[in-house]
Parts: structure tokens; C-alpha cells; sequence
């Protein structure tokens, strides 16, 4: 036995049962565009107070409250996107692996149900070799036992 065949198989159960391992959106992907979905939300809010002020006015109060709303909303749709984008993602690796799972558990017991009917079988064919003995021995006692009293009776 070499040791790279005796060392463990990363994944057993799954070996056993002949299923490859899912398929999952990775992180680095997901925060990719998580990110992606919160810059576009700062690029969207990104207004300066002069952009708002009516034109040839210098900006006030007003509309610097107003630029730093729209900051702030787009600044929070961004951050909704890409909370979206991350549950998403969650929900598809987390449905992914349970899927896995029950194709690993239904096929264990699939390959559970075919070993214990094989044993079974052998366990049949092991009774019937042995009843087959028996009767094999009792029929030759009986025989044995015939020719005795054959052999008896003519004595007399």
C-alpha cells in the first residue's frame, strides 16, 4: 500500500457515495460585486451642493442639506444592493450544499438498502446450503438405517 492511497480522501462520505461536490459562487465574487453595487451607489449620490443650487446663485444651507440627502440616498442604495447581492449568493451556496447533502444521504441509502439485500441473499443461500447439508445427511442416516434393518430381516 502506498501512502498516498492510505492517506484520506478529502472528501469521504462523498467518495463513497460517487457524487462530486457542489458548486458555489466563491466570496471573492460576491464581494466583487457587492463592492461594485456600493461604488455605483456613491457614484450616484456623489452631488455636490453647487450642482443643486439654482443657476447663477451661490449654494446655501439648502442645498447643501439637499446634496448631502442625495448623498446619502444613493449612498443607501448601494449598500441595499449589495446586501441583496450578498444574501443572494448566500441562499444559492446554502440551497447548493443541501442539495448535495441529499444526493449524498439518498445515495448512502440507496447503497445502504443494495448491501443489507445482498447480505441478506447470502445469508438465504448460506441457510439453504446448510438445510441442503442436512437433509443430504438425514437422507443418507435413513438409508444406512434401511440397509440395517434389510440386512436384519434376512438374518432371521
Amino acid at each position: 500500500m502506498t501512502p498516498t492511497k492510505a492517506a484520506q480522501k478529502p472528501y469521504q462520505v462523498s467518495a463513497l457515495a460517487g457524487i462530486a461536490p457542489p458548486r458555489k459562487i466563491a466570496d471573492s465574487v460576491t464581494e466583487a460585486a457587492a463592492n461594485n453595487a456600493t461604488a455605483a451607489g456613491y457614484r450616484k449620490g456623489a452631488v455636490r451642493p453647487g450642482m443643486v443650487a439654482p443657476q447663477g446663485f451661490s449654494a446655501g444651507a439648502q442645498q447643501q442639506m439637499q446634496a448631502a440627502q442625495q448623498q446619502a440616498s444613493g449612498v443607501g442604495e448601494g449598500a441595499q444592493q449589495a446586501a441583496g447581492i450578498r444574501a443572494e449568493d448566500q441562499m444559492f451556496n446554502a440551497n447548493q450544499q443541501g442539495e448535495y447533502e441529499q444526493r449524498v444521504q439518498g445515495r448512502l441509502n440507496s447503497n445502504y438498502g443494495l448491501q443489507t439485500g445482498m447480505n441478506q441473499a447470502n445469508f438465504q443461500k448460506q441457510m439453504a446450503r446448510m438445510s441442503g447439508h442436512m437433509n443430504m445427511n438425514l437422507a443418507q442416516q435413513q438409508a444406512w438405517q434401511q440397509l440395517r434393518l434389510a440386512l436384519l430381516s434376512r438374518t432371521e
